[in-house]
């Protein structure tokens, strides 16, 4: 604390000034005349803080904060007196995704570089670069990823298509607008598609619902069980990976009539119509 003619002032701990007593001359620092039997708050730190989109970027700031701190990298603060006018200057690339804007406490202020805010309050500044944003989910059928699915982009000529387990990722511009369609032959899907609006943030979870039948593929091991007329043939159906027989025949339609010393080494056949058993 400290007396003048009448009047007192006194630093709180939170940094704050607090002046009181007779004010004819404005020596309180108010900015009025009025005397002040109460203490009044005559000065307030004022916190800006400096934020990117991207992680540790270097920010130059003029002028020097209270504490004698000036540029910095993301994500730093710095103290000022009241109505203090800091000017920010942000690189104009960074690993090559050009800056964008500069947002003020979420608001969108606009592309000007450098940026001056006067610390009126406590403000948060960011600036904001166009990079590459990430939109990545999955495809499934029951709980089971579908592979194959292709899912195309506005505005891109080439789609994604989902991995063995159903699950995709792919990068769109910052500020991409557009609408996203999966597509598969015999497939109808749920959403039948997505719509993104200016999309600035990487976005998980864009899964996607089948319920569409598909053929299954077989991996086959050796033929077992073979005889004149039939053998067993045991595969993995894809894609669940469940495993299974299945029997045929082959030969003439008499097979007592196959002479005794034919013998059958190897036969490639074409299967269709088969069902599990």
């Amino acid at each position: 604390m400290a007396a003048g003619d009448g009047h007192t002032i006194g630093l709180k701990s939170d940094g704050t000034l607090w002046a009181w007593g007779r004010n004819n001359y404005g020596q309180l620092g108010d900015g009025t005349y009025m005397q002040r039997d109460d203490p009044v708050q005559i000065w307030t730190p004022r916190t800006l803080t400096v934020n990117s989109n991207l992680s540790n970027v270097n920010v130059t700031v003029s002028p020097v904060d209270n504490n004698g701190n000036g540029n910095g990298t993301t994500v730093f603060t710095r103290t000022y007196d009241n109505n203090t006018q800091v000017t920010l200057t942000a690189p104009s690339s960074i690993v090559g995704a050009p800056f964008n804007h500069w947002e003020k406490d979420g608001v969108n202020v606009g592309s000007t570089n450098p940026i001056t805010v006067t610390m009126d309050a406590d403000h948060t500044v960011t600036a904001v670069y166009a990079s590459l944003q990430t939109i990545s989910g999955k495809v499934t059928c029951s709980s089971v990823g579908v592979d194959g699915v292709s899912i195309s982009f506005t505005g891109y000529a080439s789609p994604v298509t989902t991995a063995s387990d159903g699950t995709y990722s792919t990068t769109v511009d910052y500020n991409y607008s557009g609408t996203a369609t999966p597509s598969k032959n015999g497939c109808t899907f749920t959403p039948s598609s997505r719509t993104y609006n200016n999309v600035t943030s990487s976005m998980t979870g864009q899964d996607y619902y089948t319920a569409c039948l598909q053929a299954p593929s077989v991996t086959t091991g050796p033929a077992t069980n073979v005889t004149e007329h039939s053998a067993t043939l045991n595969g993995t159906v894809n894609p669940n990976g469940l495993s299974t027989t299945y029997y045929f025949e082959w030969g003439r339609p008499l097979p007592t009539e196959i002479p005794p010393a034919v013998s059958l080494l190897a036969t490639v056949e074409t299967m269709s119509l088969f069902q599990p058993t």
